[in-house]
């Protein structure tokens, strides 16, 4: 997508006469130029990838100057920086014959307040606070300003760092958290300040103050960042470990886990935002991530956030920043008991009770089903079958894992939480960091299962979680070794985000939320990107025709930028095309497979929304396993709600149409496509 990166618009304007010389606004010039100056167009003219914005700079800045800049980059300048003398509604400009000149902000206000896409203005001058008010009042989103006067080493101190973050790719709010951090350390009070004049009475309050429009504003401070805006959303984030790749860089059906992090494409801007909601220490600790099924939440954050986690490390020491530990919620366990684990909790009495549990091995209730489940995958293409029997290992080592798991983190007594586990998963918090020396980032994943796969021992288990989270994160500090560093991230589906949202607003829990969409235009072209890169490029060494991207975007999309909420997830309709035309183009080439707009076409007609691949599934399964395919159109007909297992209702016949009928009737059969959300992880993985 070759959209123009965003503008950062720099003026300056100074005061030669009357002892008021601004000294360091020189400076401050050449040092904001020498942040953003790497990662701006106007040094980097045949290095797109490393071209975040562009600036352009007016030194000795007029009235006309002003208006004539905004004017010539109508709709690309996202920031407005202003450095001089400025004295609550004036600011100290140049006039047309170089003359020092007052200029009344009402025409100001008036200007900025008409770009849409004008995200910051930042005064850095004396007193500017009524200036800002009312450039937010009249629409723009965020003003930094001032309430009082400054001194200028300390203007040059803030806004030098400020630019040096959003040059790093922080957000406009971590970038303005870590300037703020810096500058407070003192001024010197005879440092000549940015006022026209020195009032007596000078609070010692921090001068500066960021004016919001509305909340939306707040949000669009807290999250904009130029590499996103720039869609360079991996600009400067760790590269994930190097792993050996698999033969194809397409999955098929089969979920990306942290060992295919350099094949995970396609969700570069929300590893961004997840990742900056980790690392910048303003964040709230608690981040919830919600999206509808089929989305890719567990994908996102075992295949795209957390290795880029675990390689973060300090650019001056190189120690790593992160202990990250990823789990996915333990139905025995609870969401207490899976935290506890992760936390490496033990209560006091688990040896002996995991003793006596293992002395009584159960009989698996499923061991019938499982059977039958292993003699069908032996029908179907080696591709399906293997999900399937990925699925059946992973339930026995679960299942060899729970005759003990429930008594090693139990922190239940008599159906009731411990009043003392919070207190008890803080300290072992704690102690994780202060070994480590990392902050600990812990991702909690499939929360909504405390929904759709309840504990009946655990009836009051999201209340018990935010009550433990709030002694974690809630609990005052004694001293700064004492505070919780790391953050968590809940990860859960849309349909049950009211409920979440409800009930942490009731304890009054600091969170900021992520909503992963379907893919979108944006998305796909991310993957074809990400397959022109680096070592992906390398290895693979596929060739992709210059129009393929967006034809694949329109055809997925209908033209739309994004899929409506609810409608047919896109993201494993792609994998299943890629994966076929992967395979096509390999064959065709093995040193250099082509991906072209002919061979996407033809891979699309051979299965348009994977009836045809359905069809084919079903009539194997029926004609070599009778036995079987009963049991298969009984599993993809069981309703999406239900928590057991009913008897297998009579198969349809093969003149009937069986599944095949099921299929083409979809909209009003129960695994229609609008019915998607609510369908079984089993189920989505045969369709």
């Amino acid at each position: 997508m070759n959209t123009p990166v965003p503008i950062i618009f720099l003026a300056f304007a100074n005061e030669y006469q009357g002892g008021r010389y601004l000294h360091k606004l020189v400076e401050e010039l050449k040092q904001l130029y020498a942040a953003l100056g790497p990662v701006s167009s106007n040094e980097n003219a045949d290095d797109s990838k490393n071209i975040l914005c562009e600036l352009v700079v007016r030194q000795n800045a007029t009235i006309q100057d002003i208006f004539d800049v905004f004017q010539k980059y109508e709709g690309r300048i996202a920031i407005f920086h202003y450095g001089g003398h400025a004295d609550g509604y004036q600011l100290l400009l140049q006039g047309k014959e170089g003359e020092s000149k007052i200029a009344h902000a009402g025409g100001l206000v008036t200007l900025l307040s008409r770009k849409k896409n004008l995200k910051l203005v930042f005064l850095n001058g004396c007193s500017t606070q009524k200036f800002a008010q009312d450039l937010t009042t009249r629409g723009v989103p965020a003003v930094i300003g001032t309430a009082v006067s400054i001194p200028d080493d300390t203007a040059l101190q803030i806004s030098s760092r400020f630019y040096n973050g959003l040059a790093r790719g922080l957000t406009m709010a971590g970038a303005w958290e870590e300037a703020k951090a810096e500058a407070i350390t003192g001024a010197d009070p005879n440092d000549t300040h940015r006022g026209f004049q020195l009032r007596a009475a000078e609070t010692d309050r921090f001068p500066w103050d960021v004016e919001f429009r509305d909340d939306a504003a707040k949000e669009i401070f807290n999250s904009w960042n130029l590499p996103g805006v720039a869609n360079q959303p991996l600009f400067g984030l760790p590269d994930p470990p190097k792993q050996k790749l698999p033969p194809s860089p397409f999955l098929f059906l089969k979920p990306y886990t942290s060992d295919h992090a350099e094949i995970f494409f396609g969700r570069s801007y929300y590893i961004r935002d997840l990742y900056l909601k980790i690392s910048e220490p303003s964040s709230p600790p608690i981040i919830l991530l919600y999206g509808e099924s089929g989305a890719g939440k567990s994908s996102l954050l075992d295949a795209g956030l957390q290795p880029r986690l675990a390689a973060a490390a300090d650019p001056n020491t190189g120690e790593t920043l992160f202990d990250v530990r990823y789990q996915r919620r333990d139905q025995d366990l609870g969401l207490i008991g899976t935290l506890a684990e992760m936390l490496s909790y033990y209560t006091e009495t688990s040896a002996e009770a995991e003793a006596g549990a293992a002395a009584k091995p159960e009989k698996d209730p499923n061991l019938e089903k499982i059977q039958a489940i292993e003699s069908l995958a032996k029908e179907l293409e080696e591709e399906t079958a293997s999900s399937f029997l990925s699925l059946v290992e992973r339930y026995r080592a679960v299942r060899t894992y729970q005759s003990s798991k429930e008594h090693r983190h139990n922190l239940y007594r008599t159906g009731d939480l411990d009043k003392f586990a919070g207190a008890q998963l803080r300290e072992a918090w704690l102690n994780i960091e202060k070994k480590s020396g990392r902050r600990l980032v812990v991702i909690l994943d499939q929360v909504e299962e405390l929904f759709t796969r309840s504990n009946p021992k655990m009836e009051r288990e999201l209340e018990d979680l935010l009550q433990v989270l709030t002694d974690i994160f809630g609990a005052p500090a004694e001293s700064a070794d004492d505070r919780i560093k790391g953050k968590i991230i809940l990860g859960y589906r849309e349909e049950f985000n009211a409920k979440m949202e409800a009930r942490i607003k009731e304890y009054g829990l600091s969170r900021s939320t992520v909503f992963l969409e379907q893919l979108n235009r944006k998305d796909i072209l991310d993957i074809f990107q990400g397959l022109e890169s680096g070592v992906v490029k390398d290895h693979y060494n596929i060739t992709i025709e210059e129009s393929l991207p967006e034809h694949v975007a329109n055809q997925l999309l209908a033209g739309k930028e994004s899929v409506a909420p609810g409608q047919r997830p896109v993201a494993p309709v792609l994998q299943l095309l890629l994966t076929k035309l992967w395979n096509k183009a390999y064959r065709d080439n093995s040193h250099q497979p082509a991906f072209t707009i002919d061979a996407f076409n033809e891979v699309e007609s051979q299965g348009k929304e994977m009836e045809e691949y359905f069809e084919t599934q079903m009539k194997r399964s029926r004609n070599g396993n009778p036995k079987s395919w009963s049991l298969v159109w009984h599993w993809i007909s069981w309703p999406f709600t239900s928590q057991t297992w009913a008897p297998p209702s009579a198969a349809p016949s093969k003149t009937s149409g069986g599944a095949t009928a099921i299929w083409r009737n979809r909209p009003t059969s129960r695994i229609s496509w609008t019915n998607w959300s609510t369908a079984s992880k089993a189920q989505k993985s045969f369709c």
